[in-house]
């Protein structure tokens, strides 16, 4: 049997805004990719220190967590055994190419990173969608003892173990940086369906929770067929989405505005031209909007706690005004069709594990790795395993 050791090391203190633990969460995704590719029967981390980087002892209750949330990641994911002083991974083909965006050709970085800029400044900033910035690239202007900043964009070339690495490295390298030279992120990721991006994003926020960074981290979500409608539960609040849909009237008669004949507009508010996080500081947003954001919302004869009910009234108007039509092209860009989704299934390069076919709304992309296809419906928004 071979063993490979590894020895992980957590930063005792990095900033006031990044705990130890968060070095530790970046570095065990680092590790579940390096036990698929070691070759070793077993992959063993130990933890130095445990007790003084983690006196709560919340690291085997993280990989309890993990180990039931990993299906949300891949179809055939590494079960992590917990050590009195760190953990074991087994070896697994899953980690490295562990869902179904890592199948697809690797995005550009260059020239997404650009897109998505462009779109931010077209689609957000000329629309005056967000009241704090009015460019693409700074951002926290119109704050209270803030100064605004650069906001940076980085581009993912998968989900599961390699996006998750990238998710946790960017959300460092924003709370370890100043907020002028780091304001906030847009990070990006390849095509996927609407509920499986969503259920990255629930790890992705699953982990900022485990090394509580929720007061200090804000994330809200995009994707190019977001509807609030098909987050559940629909009638409550849901972290990093638009309030439910069915509250928008309720808002308005709150706060005033003008009707809209469409509801579904307000999700352009979510929608961009590929699925992306943006990551954002929660002080900023909590001197943003003040302690007095928060508001009683009756709806139903309940009566809710909501902010921001201005800014949507507002926006949902105005993307109306925009109209439907204006806004697809602002997603593709100027009006030029984006990439569809069969286009971007052929491997990219020769050393690609997959190989695709699709009909006109169909893709099917067959995997050597784990034997079986992934079929993506753009039309109705589905996917699945097969």
């Amino acid at each position: 049997m071979v063993m490979a050791m590894v020895v992980l090391m957590c930063v005792s203190s990095v900033t006031a805004y990044c705990p130890p633990l968060l070095p530790f969460l970046r570095q065990f995704y680092t590790n579940l990719d390096q036990a698929g590719q070691s070759g070793a029967d077993k992959l063993e981390i130990t933890v130095p220190n445990l007790h003084s980087v983690d006196p709560r002892n919340r690291i085997p209750d993280f990989i309890t967590a993990y180990n039931e949330l990993s299906p949300l990641l891949s179809p055939e994911p590494p079960k992590v055994t917990p050590t009195p002083s760190g953990y074991v991974i087994p070896p697994s083909p899953s980690t490295a190419a562990s869902t179904a965006a890592s199948l697809f050709p690797p995005l550009p970085v260059a020239e997404t990173n650009s897109l998505m800029a462009a779109w931010i400044q077209s689609a957000v900033c000329d629309l005056k969608l967000c009241p704090y910035t009015r460019s693409s690239e700074v951002a926290g202007e119109n704050i209270k003892n803030v100064q605004p900043g650069k906001v940076h964009y980085r581009t993912s070339q998968g989900l599961g173990v390699e996006g998750l690495k990238e998710f946790y490295a960017f959300t460092e390298d924003i709370l370890t940086n100043s907020e002028v030279d780091y304001n906030s992120g847009i990070l990006t990721y390849p095509q996927v369906s609407f509920d499986d991006f969503m259920q990255f994003c629930e790890v992705c926020k699953f982990g900022l929770d485990f090394v509580g960074l929720d007061k200090h981290v804000q994330l809200v979500y995009f994707h190019p067929d977001y509807r609030r409608d098909d987050v559940e539960p629909t009638d409550e609040l849901v972290y990093g989405h638009l309030p439910p849909t069915e509250w928008y009237d309720y808002m308005k008669e709150k706060v005033g505005g003008g009707a809209v004949e469409d509801i579904t507009m307000q999700d352009y508010q979510r929608r961009s031209p590929y699925p992306m996080i943006n990551i954002l500081r929660g002080e900023q947003l909590a001197r943003a909007t003040g302690g007095n954001s928060v508001v009683d919302l009756h709806v139903n004869g309940v009566v809710r706690k909501a902010s921001g009910l201005s800014t949507y009234v507002r926006n949902g108007k105005r993307l109306e005004e925009v109209g439907r039509e204006r806004l697809e092209e602002l997603i593709r860009g100027d009006g030029t069709a984006q990439q569809t989704q069969s286009e971007q299934s052929a491997p990219a390069t020769s050393t690609a594990t997959a190989t695709a076919t699709a009909t006109a709304t169909l893709t099917r992309v067959w995997s050597e790795e784990y034997q079986r296809y992934y079929v993506y419906d753009p039309e109705t928004n589905e996917s699945t395993w097969e």
